[in-house]
């Protein structure tokens, strides 16, 4: 995830490194990482390259010079919920930013567009359920890019409200670190909605209270939640959404070592 091979004093963690982005793809590189998660974040959206022509240009040059793709997208910019929001004009506005999103996306072959419908955009109640099956109506995807939904509710849920919208192309990413720290059972989850899973966040949240740490040291229930990921029969991705603390590397080198292990175990 961009933000987490840079240092960033005074800045949120989840937040895009307007000044190092270039470098994280280099570092990306050198550590062995081969694919990076732009950020699109809601605090600087208008200076983010991804929102002009010349800024996907460079975006691209950049990705080709180091190796490193750009397989996803975290629209983390709609999680203050606009899209969800009673006013109609937020949320046209936040629906064609969308729109954008879904065309810049398809622009970059980007193939995993993130909705984090948690927080303001939670799926916990039937209203904002009804509002996402509408405005998802609406998309055209033309089998280019996936949608996938970071939720808060429960696989068996999910697993329903995916039925009814009944589209390849919405899919979900499933945060093994946020399940945790929410008290929901990871493994059960991923057997109701393995089908629907292109896409993994990898944390170790404690399930008590919810304390962010790096891979390995926390009550994240890695062993059986891998266990489980062996039977998606479609190979997901993994991205590492963790904590950079006092230095980057160090945390990189460690969650990368950690997360590799495991994946070498699906092979």
């Amino acid at each position: 995830m961009q933000g987490r091979l840079s240092d960033k004093p005074e800045m949120p963690l989840q937040s895009f490194p307007i000044k190092m982005w270039r470098d994280e793809f280099a570092r990306a590189e050198k550590l062995g990482f081969d694919c990076i998660e732009w950020l699109l974040d809601g605090i600087a959206d208008d200076i983010n390259p991804i929102s002009s022509v010349s800024g996907r240009r460079e975006i691209r040059t950049v990705a080709e010079q180091n190796g490193v793709e750009v397989k996803s997208l975290c629209a983390h910019c709609f999680i203050d919920g606009q899209l969800f929001s009673d006013n109609s004009s937020l949320r046209l506005q936040a629906f064609q930013k969308l729109t954008y999103l879904v065309e810049w996306s398809k622009e970059l072959n980007i193939k995993n567009l993130i909705l984090p419908a948690i927080d303001g955009m939670s799926l916990s109640n039937e209203r904002n359920r009804l509002i996402l099956i509408e405005l998802l109506n609406k998309i055209e995807f033309e089998n280019r890019i996936n949608l996938i939904l970071e939720t808060d509710i429960s696989g068996k849920e999910l697993h329903k409200l995916l039925k009814i919208i009944d589209n390849n192309n919405i899919g979900v990413l499933y945060d093994v670190g946020n399940a945790n720290a929410l008290g929901m059972n990871a493994e059960d989850d991923i057997t109701e909605i393995n089908e629907y899973i292109f896409e993994f966040h990898l944390k170790d949240r404690n399930s008590t209270n919810g304390v962010s740490s790096r891979l390995g040291e926390n009550d994240t229930p890695f062993e059986g939640i891998f266990s489980k990921i062996k039977s998606i029969k479609s190979t997901p991705f993994f991205v590492l959404e963790t904590p950079i603390f006092n230095d980057w590397e160090t945390e990189a080198r460690s969650n990368l070592k950690f997360a590799k292990k495991w994946v070498e175990t699906l092979q």
